[in-house]
């Protein structure tokens, strides 16, 4: 099953139960059908978003600089010499 398709059905899932919400804040990562990768972050009522990256929970304050150095490559000056 394509990640996609699995986003949309945890989406799906906690907008079912929007007045009474689970209160996750759930990632959901894998491949599309092009086998691309993909990640999806949600809300606890199932507004969700795709994105390049992302972090959530209470380590996101310190993953979030590393993740926009090393995938981003924001605030740096070395630039990827290969494509990835």
């Amino acid at each position: 099953m394509p990640a996609p398709a699995i986003g949309q059905m945890l989406a799906t899932t906690l907008y079912g139960r929007r007045f009474f919400p689970f209160y996750t804040f759930n990632i959901v990562g894998g491949l599309d059908e092009n086998g691309e990768g993909c990640v999806f972050s949600y809300d606890a009522i199932g507004c969700f978003e795709r994105l390049k990256y992302t972090a959530s929970g209470s380590g996101q304050a310190l993953v979030e600089p590393f993740l926009d150095n090393l995938v981003a490559y924001k605030n740096t000056d070395k630039k990827p010499t290969v494509d990835r």
